[in-house]
């Protein structure tokens, strides 16, 4: 016997608006996919983890001399003798920068593992198809896939560095680190998201050419390791430190330098070149890499 629907709808009385905030559910989902295998999380992340921990307590020695003096007490002489070679040795910029420097190898570790995937899977099973039915547009999609990678490039760089920062204004007399050295902490984050977002893009690119995850791993390694091999193996040939602006790498240590106003400890030819073209080598990477992410996502949603 049929039965009657009584349910009862009500006349709509909103208003339509498009949201500016629709990559945020795309982001937001792609972290929890990718962050469902632990233990590469914990291979890439405790490393990072441990050198902000020993880092920490380096920054901390720079101050520690006003603390160490009175405890010695009777031997003021080993006390001076530790705190003029704490205060030589143990800068606090130089810390943070070379802090940033080993962990740019941890950046490109962690965003190639949880990144590589982004567009390739999406390509091998389809599922671009899903999004590009739904009201998002391209750079909706874009946006999506990079805060997702560039989410892990933060947990390897970014916090830690500021992590760092926030240890030197604590531990500093008077908060000094914060009233005399507060550009470092500017420059840091700034350092930190550059280079995230240049190998974020590098990952994406790799990862819309091919349809498989391990692919765009081997295309990111080689981009970063083959012209640092090749720079390096042509600049002790030549004896012309140019080369090395071959390498996106030795580049973002040269940029890096620059950007902090410090020399290396030591003479180093590889920091010698030219500024220009460590600047004219990274944002040729990065325009070839986002006009081939748009193509390729062009292509995607067209397909779709």
């Amino acid at each position: 016997m049929a039965t009657t629907n009584t349910e009862l709808y009500q006349r709509f009385g909103g208003q339509l608006r498009v949201g500016i905030w629709r990559f945020v559910p795309l982001t937001l989902a792609g972290i929890r996919t990718t962050a469902k295998k632990k233990i590469p999380l914990i291979l890439l992340f405790a490393p990072p983890l441990i050198g902000t921990v020993v880092f920490s307590f380096l920054v901390y020695a720079r101050y520690a001399p006003e603390a160490i003096v009175p405890e010695l007490g009777a031997n003021q002489n080993m006390a001076e003798q530790i705190s003029n070679r704490l205060a030589e040795n143990l800068g606090v910029k130089r810390q943070i920068v070379e802090f940033t420097r080993v962990l740019r190898v941890f950046t490109i570790l962690a965003i190639a593992w949880f990144g590589s995937g982004l567009f390739a899977e999406d390509r091998q099973c389809g599922a671009h198809q899903l999004y590009f039915a739904r009201p998002i547009t391209r750079l909706d999609y874009f946006l999506g896939k990079f805060f997702t990678a560039a989410f892990y490039g933060a947990g390897t760089v970014l916090i830690p560095g500021m992590t760092i920062c926030l240890v030197a204004v604590l531990s500093s007399p008077n908060w000094s680190f914060l009233t005399d050295e507060w550009e470092v902490i500017l420059k840091t984050a700034l350092y930190a998201i550059c280079w995230i977002s240049v190998v974020t893009l590098v990952v994406l690119c790799a990862s819309s050419l091919v349809k498989r995850r391990a692919f765009a791993l081997i295309g990111v390694f080689a981009f970063f390791m083959f012209p640092m091999f090749l720079a390096m193996l042509l600049g002790r040939i030549t004896s012309n430190p140019k080369f090395f602006a071959l390498s996106t790498l030795i580049n973002s240590r040269r940029i890096g330098y620059w950007l902090f106003d410090i020399a290396s400890s030591r003479p180093r030819p590889m920091l010698s070149y030219d500024l220009w073209l460590a600047f004219l080598e990274t944002g040729t990477v990065v325009t070839l890499c986002v006009a081939i992410v748009a193509f390729q996502i062009r292509r995607m949603e067209v397909i779709s």
